[in-house]
């Protein structure tokens, strides 16, 4: 059995101490979060992207800044024609507001070395292929883009602080329309990529964290340190996520069956000694599932669950966080 990453921010066991009714909670959580959803127009309209292509990779290459707030990207992304004859075709991607100055601005857009004509505009990024694709013809291409994400309506990506101290914090909540923010892709859910690559360049002050086995991490000689995650199952946009900030590692390894589960939690400091008595519960949390643990090895491998700062909980693939205990 391959080792399964589960990753907190803050441990989802502590949420039985702290209150009685969990279900009660997550469900209020839900009806807050929705209730402001119904307001956005777009997240009223089934938004199937474009159906001309299906992708199949993505690659981020990010270069984060917390003061000032930007994200300077590369996004590498491996894609097949579902049309004969496809002359060009559109990602997601939100273009820069005059109002607020937010926004992604696309500066070059490559296949290979190749650069291929776009247009940016109304918050979709047009491309055209150097020749009309076939149908199921693959193509690969890299679009480089910067800027500041949006903040506005469900805040997809922050640039925020801790709830006690003024450390910063990074972090992206892309569930359900958000990932068109900070990065391009084909915004809908029913098209899962194969795979995908997160590499995150930021001050050497913060710890990255995405989706995934962490593959490598680089000290630069300008004091940025790069981390690179990578996740090998299919997932879909929206659960392709980063959060980053001056985290403590915390492991709790579960060993069954003379094989080793190692779990890592990622979390802020000044609350680490508040939640160490919980996370050593975890091991033991693990063993009472083994029997299910077995049987549903593909998907405990494939799934863990983040926690919002809103107090509701989404499924993500290979990543799981959770910002503040829910008290």
């Amino acid at each position: 059995m391959r080792c399964l990453y589960l990753l907190f921010l803050l441990p989802f066991l502590a949420h039985a101490q702290v209150a009685p009714d969990g279900g009660q909670f997550c469900q209020a959580g839900k009806v807050r979060y929705f209730g402001r959803l119904a307001t956005s127009t777009k997240a009223r309209m089934a938004y199937p992207g474009d159906s001309s292509i299906d992708v199949t990779y993505y690659g981020l290459d990010l270069r984060l800044t917390h003061t000032p707030a930007s994200l300077r990207g590369a996004a590498t992304i491996s894609l097949k024609s579902t049309l004969n004859n496809l002359g060009s075709f559109f990602l997601d991607l939100n273009s820069t507001t005059a109002t607020t100055g937010e926004g992604l601005r696309v500066d070059s857009v490559k296949a290979g070395s190749q650069k291929l004509p776009f247009q940016h505009a109304q918050n979709r990024l047009t491309i055209t292929p150097a020749q009309p694709l076939a149908l199921g013809q693959a193509l690969t291409l890299t679009v480089f883009y910067q800027g500041v994400p949006n903040s506005r309506d469900l805040g997809s990506f922050r640039f925020s602080r801790h709830e006690s101290t003024t450390d910063p914090a990074i972090w992206s909540l892309s569930e359900p329309y958000g990932s068109p923010d900070w990065f391009p892709c084909r915004d809908t859910p029913a098209d899962k990529a194969d795979s995908s690559s997160v590499k995150i360049t930021a001050p050497a002050q913060f710890v990255s964290v995405s989706n995934g086995t962490l593959v490598s991490k680089t000290d630069n000689p300008d004091g940025t340190r790069t981390y690179h995650w990578k996740n090998s199952y299919p997932i879909a946009q929206y659960l392709i996520s980063v959060a980053l900030s001056n985290y403590e590692q915390y492991d709790t390894p579960f060993t069954y069956s003379n094989q080793t589960l190692p779990i890592t939690h990622y979390i802020y400091p000044e609350i680490l000694p508040e939640y160490v008595l919980t996370l050593t519960l975890l091991p033991e949390f693990c063993k009472s599932l083994r029997i299910v643990l077995d049987r549903t090895r593909f998907y405990v491998k494939n799934t863990a669950m983040r926690r919002l700062v809103r107090g509701m909980a989404v499924w993500n693939t290979r990543q799981s966080v959770r910002w503040k205990p829910l008290h």
